[in-house]
């Protein structure tokens, strides 16, 4: 089950990033996290800016919006997204293709 946490301003949920994918995109859950596959090497911060960009595509939020608030340089974080509710990331899960 994902960790997930709402609040007024916003959501926070964990992700597990894996790296060198063919593309972006969502993978399902990994144990209690969002699994996202990005395309970037974890160098120079790419693949953590990668996965705040796919985000804030998915959820149709600004960039400024998905902030890793855990895990600068680990493969699991901590994401807060302001101006989203909970039920906007759990279809998130829903919609994996």
């Amino acid at each position: 089950m994902l960790y997930i946490q709402e609040d007024k301003n916003g959501v926070i949920f964990k992700v597990w990033i894996s790296f060198k994918a063919k593309k972006n995109q969502l993978a399902g859950l990994w144990a209690d996290a969002l699994h996202i596959k990005v395309a970037a090497l974890p160098v120079e911060g790419k693949a953590n800016e990668t996965c705040c960009s796919f985000l804030a595509q998915k959820l149709k939020v600004s960039k400024s919006a998905v902030n890793i608030i855990k895990g600068i340089r680990s493969r699991e974080k901590l994401i807060k997204i302001t101006g989203v509710n909970q039920q906007q990331i759990l279809d998130l899960l829903i919609n994996i293709n």
